[in-house]
């Protein structure tokens, strides 16, 4: 077992290993390679890689003594702290092929990611496990020379279908409804994926790659004053209780440090060194104040008020128990320095459509027979007590938000909330990787599972109850 001061000691003579070997130890999340802005922001290969018609294959190769360097970190960090969150980087090499060539990538740090999904890197046979990757595209390990990017992305996270989805599309296609409807989201793709260790080939299968939000997500999809992006959060309920903007702990605004295993609620994505949190403390103070005519006066003037109930009707519809609605968790805020703006951006969707986690006990069937105005229920029962959700109380208090909400979840409903929406990227997916999952890990076919059931259930309840529920 590895333990701090042996890393610290790899740490002091890793130029020496470099030279050497060309391999490395475990090193935590390090300061990134510089980079063309242009260029990652104008790479063909971003398209090319989220085209969904496009089949894709990564291989990830690591030798032995990496990959039991970072289970064995992950069983210290464990034994530490009772979880496998240690966020440390092991060296790997990447190849990615697809219809339009092959792409070769030395030197990529590889690391499992995850909350309460993340297991052991390894079993107690030193077999690999599944679990969610990241890999980083902007760090290394050695001074080999190469793109500190891939894909026009810093960093790409591997997701694999963990709720045994035969439509896969519970996470994918909940982002594509998004989309679909103009609301800003992540992009993804499926992908099929090999871990290879050694001589060790790991077929993992099928897995969801992802687009990070990050300051490359941010302006590909906002103005930015002179290139500098406003502050961005990444909102979980971690050990501070719900992310329901009101009730604020000491340290739940600030920046995740793994090393002591703090994980604030509001963890700072961008503008490290700068931002003072004045945005975010100034929006949680007034939606605080007792005043509903001054608090829905500040959200009019600083939110956009049509996207929000965009946004909303979609996260409805999709039945997620675990997003900001439900759970004041899994979504990102953004302070738009340019308008002035807040913003919420939803994540981590795969209890969505029907499927995963149901929210019991506090909802049953899937969410299905939810009423419009409904919210915080789940932490409220988690606490033990009555907990407030500000943002939403003074939505659902206004008839701009709630008149523009109801007619957006007519119009999904109408238009791309269907089964056949859903049906054409299964049906573009089964023959593209149909033979891939065959003897993989994650060996589940595709299929249509009750995917129409559930549309056309949520879709009749939601407009029996439209203009009749208050």
């Amino acid at each position: 077992m590895m333990n701090k001061k042996f890393l610290n000691l790899v740490m002091i003579v890793t130029i020496s290993v470099f030279l050497i070997s060309c391999e490395t130890t475990l090193i935590p999340e390090t300061d990134p390679v510089t980079i063309d802005e242009e260029e990652i922001l104008l790479d063909a290969n971003y398209d090319r890689f989220f085209n969904h018609e496009n089949h894709k294959t990564l291989v990830i190769s690591m030798t032995q003594n990496q990959a039991t360097l970072l289970d064995q970190s992950m069983q210290t960090y464990f034994d530490q702290f009772g979880n496998y969150k240690s966020d440390d980087y092991i060296m790997s090499s990447i190849t990615y092929q697809d219809d339009f060539g092959t792409i070769e990538m030395q030197d990529v740090p590889f690391r499992t990611r995850g909350n309460l999904s993340r297991n052991r890197f390894l079993n107690d046979e030193g077999m690999l496990q599944l679990n969610h990757f990241k890999l980083k595209f902007n760090q290394q390990f050695t001074d080999v020379t190469r793109d500190g990017f891939l894909f026009g992305l810093e960093e790409l996270d591997l997701k694999y279908n963990r709720n045994y989805d035969e439509t896969y599309m519970n996470e994918f296609g909940a982002l594509k409804l998004y989309q679909a409807y103009d609301v800003v989201a992540q992009r993804a793709t499926l992908i099929y994926v090999e871990v290879h260790i050694d001589e060790d080939i790991y077929k993992v299968g099928i897995m969801t790659a992802f687009e990070p939000i990050d300051e490359w997500f941010i302006k590909r999809r906002f103005d930015a004053t002179d290139g500098q992006v406003g502050d961005l959060y990444k909102s979980l309920w971690q050990q501070f209780g719900p992310a329901n903007l009101t009730n604020l702990m000491e340290g739940s605004i600030g920046i995740k440090d793994v090393s002591i295993n703090y994980r604030p609620a509001y963890d700072l994505k961008t503008n490290k060194n700068t931002s003072s949190h004045d945005a975010l403390n100034l929006l949680i103070d007034v939606l605080a104040n007792e005043d509903m005519t001054f608090k829905k006066a500040f959200v009019e003037a600083n939110m956009d008020i049509q996207v929000l109930s965009k946004m909303f009707a979609v996260s409805f519809l999709l039945g997620n128990p675990d997003d900001f609605r439900s759970m004041a968790n899994n979504y990102y805020l953004y302070v738009d320095d340019v308008t002035e703006t807040y913003h919420i951006i939803p994540y981590d969707l795969d209890h969505s459509l029907g499927q995963g986690w149901d929210g019991a006990p506090v909802f049953e069937n899937q969410l299905i027979n939810n009423t419009l105005y409904h919210y915080g229920e789940i932490f409220s029962y988690l606490a033990g007590q009555e907990v407030n959700h500000p943002l939403m109380e003074v939505l659902f208090d206004m008839d701009s938000f709630k008149f523009q909400y109801e007619a957006h979840l007519e119009t999904l409903i109408q238009t791309v909330f269907t089964f056949d929406f859903f049906k054409s990227f299964i049906d573009t997916y089964k023959p593209i990787y149909d033979d891939d999952i065959m003897n993989s890990m994650m060996s589940l076919s595709f299929g249509y599972r009750d995917l129409a059931t559930y549309i056309s259930q949520k879709s009749d309840f939601v407009l029996n109850q439209i203009h009749t529920t208050t």
